[in-house]
């Protein structure tokens, strides 16, 4: 098997934030080295950061998580922390986390440094009622 196939499968969306910070940010990202791309975030930040979560998956459900915690984005793909998203960690660790609650309309930008998602608040609350 390539590297690049085993990579691929490898990807990981994750949750990492700070039990040293109340109310701490959280980044929603993905990665096929989670150790790695930890010790990167970690560089930058103030605080202790750690893996708070993590399951198998691709650009998409990183999207579909972007989306659904909209309300809360902060800046690029850090999100507030709220009892939604404490509820959502704690049931993909216990692995009882139900993908579909998840929105399914999601929209990629490419932009500098990064991909952001964007979706407008009138259609996220379309999609939510």
């Amino acid at each position: 098997m390539s590297d690049i196939f085993e990579r691929r499968l490898a990807r990981r969306v994750y949750f990492v934030g700070s039990d040293e910070l109340a109310g701490h940010p959280v980044k929603i990202g993905l990665s096929t080295r989670l150790d790695e791309r930890l010790k990167a975030i970690q560089h930058w930040s103030p605080f202790r950061l750690h893996i708070m979560g993590s399951l198998p998956g691709s650009f998409e459900l990183e999207a579909r998580f972007h989306n659904l915690l909209f309300a809360d984005h902060l800046h690029g793909e850090w999100f507030r922390s709220t009892a939604q998203l404490a509820g959502i960690i704690a049931s993909i660790n216990d692995g009882s986390f139900d993908k579909s609650i998840l929105p399914t309309k999601w929209h990629r930008v490419h932009g500098i440094g990064g991909l952001y998602w964007l979706q407008e608040r009138a259609a996220m609350q379309a999609d939510a009622a």
